[in-house]
């Protein structure tokens, strides 16, 4: 690698053909290389050498925990570094690429490259420069950030970049001032649905004009019980029972997937437990998952414990209600025992001197205690 960086003008076509030369040596030395963009001027190396890319990020005084986006030639090579691509987001590619929109993809898992920590996901993008594609078609994929030192402005002229960066690159490709400082709009198109990571020069307007439920920066997905209201409001009950029915199915199969994750991997108590879906659903493991307000416990007030432990509204979003029903109506709570010979059961009629007895624990006047366990009252209460 070379101890003074070199500083070349490419606003001169006839340069161009001798700068991409000399970027891809600078390269293929593991170097970094300035380039312009649409959007501002990048700092880019090698996307498949781990050295380069590590290289690239200590220049910019950023973590592995930010890794750099990968900038493409052609909409084409997507294909390669991705996989399990959503139309949508073949759709958006189809729209915007060339230009100022990166696209968060599921990473091929075959490629040995390492960009950070990315979670099994690769940030793409084509962009809408000359000198830019006319690099990337030379020498291949390459890492590029914005050219400027964490927490700085960005750098709308190569100069600018070199004033930051110095000799940590090798090499500055400079075609003129950039137009504006913002940066690409970041999709992610690995989420359902599709969410902007970071809004930049590409408005919501028209990328929900080709995915219109596309969620803002910031912005939530609307919650079943929302959407449940709305079809009520549209007179389409077919519709709002079938949701509430699938919410509080998949409320349910979660519970029942964390219990297995507690069972097996958490507390590790079955670690070796191989349960067909029959068998799941016969409960055949050791262990139990009993709630309030169930047969085992018919005292619904217990919720208030497990909120209060949990601290459960802020963690999750679930409140209680006076009557200790959950709101979102689609939720589940409730306790995991670990114990092998744990099993459920049922409390049955209880007299009044246990509901005495349990109204003296709980801290409660007879008729509270009575009002909680109505239904397993054996006994008239007084009026």
């Amino acid at each position: 690698m070379t101890d003074v960086s070199d500083f070349i003008d490419v606003s001169d076509p006839a340069a161009l053909e001798d700068a991409v030369a000399r970027a891809r040596e600078v390269l293929a030395d593991r170097g970094c290389v300035v380039l312009p963009t649409d959007t501002v001027y990048g700092i880019g190396a090698d996307a498949f050498s781990p050295l380069a890319v590590a290289v690239l990020v200590a220049a910019k005084g950023r973590s592995r925990t930010m890794p750099p986006p990968v900038l493409i030639a052609d909409r084409r090579v997507m294909a390669g570094l991705a996989y399990d691509v959503p139309e949508e987001a073949e759709a958006l590619a189809g729209r915007f690429w060339p230009g100022a929109l990166t696209l968060i993809l599921k990473s091929q898992p075959t490629l040995t490259w390492d960009l950070g920590e990315t979670r099994g996901t690769v940030a793409l993008r084509v962009p809408d420069d000359a000198v830019a594609r006319e690099l990337l078609y030379a020498v291949g994929p390459m890492a590029v950030s914005s050219a400027n030192r964490t927490g700085m402005d960005a750098a709308t002229t190569a100069d600018a970049a070199r004033s930051m960066l110095g000799e940590s690159v090798a090499l500055y490709l400079d075609a003129g001032p950039r137009e504006s400082r913002d940066p690409s709009t970041i999709v992610d198109c690995t989420v359902t649905p599709f969410r902007v990571a970071r809004q930049g020069s590409v408005p919501l307007e028209e990328l929900r004009a080709v995915v219109p439920d596309l969620l803002a920066e910031g912005e939530e997905p609307p919650v079943a019980a929302e959407r449940i209201a709305a079809f009520k409001e549209e007179l389409d009950d077919y519709s709002a029972i079938l949701l509430e029915s699938l919410a509080d199915r998949l409320a349910e199969a979660f519970a029942e997937r964390m219990h297995q994750r507690v069972r097996t991997e958490l507390w590790g108590a079955e670690p070796d437990e191989d349960l067909d879906n029959d068998a799941l659903i016969a409960e055949r493991y050791h262990g139990i998952r009993p709630a309030p307000g169930y047969p085992a416990c018919p005292d619904h007030t217990e919720k208030q414990t497990l909120w209060e432990l949990l601290d459960a509204e802020a963690n999750t979003g679930i409140e209680l209600t006076e009557s200790m029903a959950m709101l979102p109506g689609a939720s589940v709570s409730g306790w995991y025992l670990a114990h092998p010979e744990s099993q459920y059961f049922v409390v049955g009629r209880l007299g009044r001197d246990q509901v005495e007895e349990y109204a003296a624990r709980k801290g409660w006047t007879l008729a509270e205690a009575e009002q909680w366990l109505s239904p397993n009252l054996g006994y008239e209460p007084e009026d």
